[in-house]
């Protein structure tokens, strides 16, 4: 039921199929890498925000600390 089983029934037919799968081939690799950096992506994102959050948080403390109304032990811990 193929109009092209093998090369010679076909060249030109058969030079755009191999075109077809090379260019098929690429579209595969491309979403490959793209999904590859969209993870990476999140990751660093996820990082960047738990960094955030650990900045906040000691600014927090600092100006805690710094206000008077903690103890010296609790300003140690």
């Amino acid at each position: 039921g193929k109009r092209i089983n093998k090369r010679s029934d076909d060249p030109v037919g058969a030079a755009k199929v191999i075109r077809m799968t090379e260019e098929l081939d690429s579209l595969i690799q491309f979403q490959r890498n793209n999904d590859l950096v969209t993870g990476s992506l999140a990751q660093q994102e996820s990082i960047l925000r738990n960094m955030t959050d650990t900045m906040n948080r000691a600014r927090v403390l600092a100006l805690q600390a710094g206000d008077g109304l903690l103890s010296d032990a609790d300003r140690k811990a």
